[in-house]
């Protein structure tokens, strides 16, 4: 936990003057708990990632954009995790359907299932029909 304290202090994402349940302030937590002679002494704690596949430094993030996205639209804002998003479909635009009311929404989706049918799209970018065994009634 020091790394990480101190990484986002130095890097202007934390402050380290506020308040704290310890009262110290933000700082002391990049400071670690250590035995020695059967007392309990603190230490710097780490001042680099032992290893950047799991923990990396600010300066070198995983994503530079902190892996979350802000969506906007006509209906309205979310916030969404990018690192759960297929590489290849990030910036992709999708066709939408909009229903007036949920029970048009259910018809539709009646209609799909009775049909046992669903259209998705191939790899190589072409409209195709797919039977859903789940779906044939």
């Amino acid at each position: 936990m020091a790394f990480v304290v101190r990484e986002l202090i130095d890097a202007g994402l934390a402050h380290e003057n506020v308040m704290t349940v310890w009262g110290a302030g933000l700082g002391a937590y990049a400071r670690e708990p250590f035995p020695r002679r059967r007392k309990l002494v603190w230490r710097e704690g780490a001042t680099k990632s032992h290893d950047e596949k799991i923990l990396r430094p600010a300066s070198n993030p995983f994503s530079t954009d902190g892996g979350l996205k802000l969506l906007r639209g006509n209906l309205g804002k979310s916030v969404i995790k990018t690192s759960a998003w297929i590489r290849r479909v990030l910036g992709a635009h999708r066709p939408a359907r909009v229903f007036e009311s949920q029970e048009s929404l259910a018809a539709a989706l009646e209609s799909r299932h009775r049909r046992g049918f669903h259209r998705r799209r191939s790899r190589a970018g072409s409209a195709s029909q797919r039977h859903c065994p789940s779906c044939t009634s």
